[in-house]
């Protein structure tokens, strides 16, 4: 099994939308891929009242077999709170999970499995 580190070169984003009550965090990565190894290229959180919204993309998208978005309260002990599969797409793939967070704070951080048995870890990204 390979684990790839990924550096990043832009971490927090944050944006207030009164209206809707909502903020949004972001991280960007950058890394030294290897031609169609998976890599991930955004991964972002909104939440609102009632969930907390993740996006993220990856290049590499056909070499994906699957993503496990683990959670926590605590920043310490994370849970499988999703199982998302890849799609076998060529090139980049854009992914997202809806999480019933209920407007609390969480982090949240996305392990990625690929078919080659490589595994690639987000950044974590706090909800608040």
């Amino acid at each position: 099994m390979t684990v790839k580190i990924l550096t990043v070169f832009a971490l927090v984003l944050h944006l207030s939308l009164p209206a809707q009550d909502t903020v949004a965090v972001r991280a960007l990565f950058t890394s030294s891929p290897v031609q169609n190894q998976p890599s991930f290229l955004a991964f972002t959180a909104t939440l609102s009242k009632e969930r907390s919204r993740l996006q993220w993309s990856v290049s590499g998208n056909e070499q994906v077999d699957r993503f496990e978005v683990e959670k926590s309260r605590d920043g310490r002990s994370f849970k499988l709170a999703a199982l998302v599969f890849g799609t076998d797409l060529a090139a980049t793939g854009h992914y997202w999970f809806l999480d019933s967070g209920k407007g609390k704070k969480a982090q949240y951080r996305i392990r990625l499995l690929a078919k080659d048995g490589t595994v690639l870890q987000s950044q974590t990204i706090i909800t608040e």
